[in-house]
């Protein structure tokens, strides 16, 4: 009776922690589930975040490669119009030297100076009273005597 009753009560009271620790790790296994949802959310949501900001920078690469396009394109075409200008601005200051002022304007010259004004890019505008400036200076395809008006036109391009 004596190992009975030993066995029993170690029987009882190893049943007793195996429903502990059955109870603790059925909480344990809760816990956990609980946790994996919350990260799968998160991982979820990390997820199109990331690809949000994947396609925002797609988008903002394509702007700044459309705008760098569109800078290379202006800077080729301003470079273009200053060396346009500088000839303009050479070829004037050989007409308006002291000795040539009384010479006769030839086509190469009112060529350079509207090669010049047509070289400017489309977003520079020129003044009413610059274009008529110029205007004067290239006007009526008749051979005329060098005008002393191309001082100003040195003056508005340089």
């Amino acid at each position: 009776a004596c190992w009975c009753e030993k066995t029993s009560a170690r029987k009882a009271a190893a049943i007793e922690k195996a429903q502990e620790e059955l109870q603790e790790l059925g909480q344990r296994i809760l816990t956990g589930r609980g946790a994996v949802a919350v990260l799968t959310a998160e991982i979820e949501k990390l997820s199109a975040d990331i690809t949000a900001n994947q396609e925002a920078q797609e988008e903002a690469t394509s702007v700044r490669e459309g705008e760098h396009t569109a800078f290379a394109s202006e800077t080729a075409e301003l470079k273009q119009a200053l060396v346009a200008l500088e000839k303009a601005i050479d070829v004037l200051r050989a007409g308006t030297k002291p000795s040539s002022l009384l010479q006769e304007a030839d086509e190469a010259t009112k060529n350079v100076v509207l090669a010049a004004i047509q070289a400017l890019p489309e977003r520079v505008t020129l003044k009413p009273s610059q274009l008529s400036l110029l205007g004067s200076l290239t006007g009526s395809g008749v051979r005329s005597k060098y005008m002393p008006q191309s001082l100003t036109v040195q003056g508005i391009l340089t």
